[in-house]
């Protein structure tokens, strides 16, 4: 019987470890979207027209939590845009930034 919890025990652990990393790599797909996010907010603050710098399109993640944070930094954008088209640059407000330490994928700069 102690053959059976013990062994039982060892592959638990062994699925728990072993899907941890998939769990939470919904965090670095985040951060690299709230970079971009960053460079383009930052892009249109500087005075660019929103009709000529390309807006980045955000990577698609299906967890749930990840998926609000999208839809933060998608309206975060939203308002930058309606305010550069204004004229209003220096009105647009600096992105908050929850996950860029967790940051491993370079962005792509074009």
């Amino acid at each position: 019987m102690g053959k059976i919890i013990r062994g039982l025990l060892i592959i638990g652990t062994i699925l728990l470890l072993s899907t941890l990393p998939a769990h939470a790599y919904w965090k670095h797909k985040v951060a690299v979207n709230e970079r971009m996010a960053e460079e383009y907010i930052e892009k249109l603050q500087a005075g660019a027209d929103p009709e000529e710098v390309e807006r980045p399109t955000m990577r698609f993640i299906s967890h749930y939590q990840a998926m609000q944070e999208q839809d933060r930094l998608i309206n975060a954008m939203d308002e930058a845009e309606a305010l550069a088209k204004e004229g209003k640059h220096e009105l647009i407000p600096e992105i908050e930034l929850k996950f860029q330490n967790l940051e491993k994928d370079p962005v792509v700069q074009e």
